[in-house]
């Protein structure tokens, strides 16, 4: 009897003992993006890495310059297009630290 158990867990240990472990690959954030600067919007497309992305301006109000507000594109996947309009009575100055695009490994869920 004893010699089962031992023959048992011998099988067991060489059938199941040895677990092969293979890392995921690396995710890499979109990259490859190209940026399209209106007057009251901006869009981006990304055409590389993984994720996703959505653009981002920070407009400026046409009555008020140090009233500031901020406006998002849809968040996208690789290839896709996001586009942050600036509300009424609003426009995009042609700075770059006003517009851009936010990236991310994952879908955050307030996006």
């Amino acid at each position: 009897m004893k010699r089962i158990a031992v023959a048992l867990a011998l099988a067991a240990t060489s059938t199941f003992g040895v677990v092969a472990v293979t890392a995921a690959p690396a995710q890499a954030l979109p990259s490859t993006c190209n940026g399209t600067l209106g007057s009251a919007s901006y869009g981006v497309m990304c055409r590389a890495g993984t994720g996703f992305y959505r653009a981002w301006a920070n407009c400026t109000h046409d009555n008020n310059s140090t009233l500031k507000k901020y406006f998002y594109g849809s968040a996208v996947g690789i290839g896709g297009y996001s586009k942050a309009a600036c509300g009424a009575n609003y426009h995009l100055k042609n700075k770059s630290s006003d517009y851009g695009v936010s990236k991310s490994d994952y879908l955050p869920p307030n996006w």
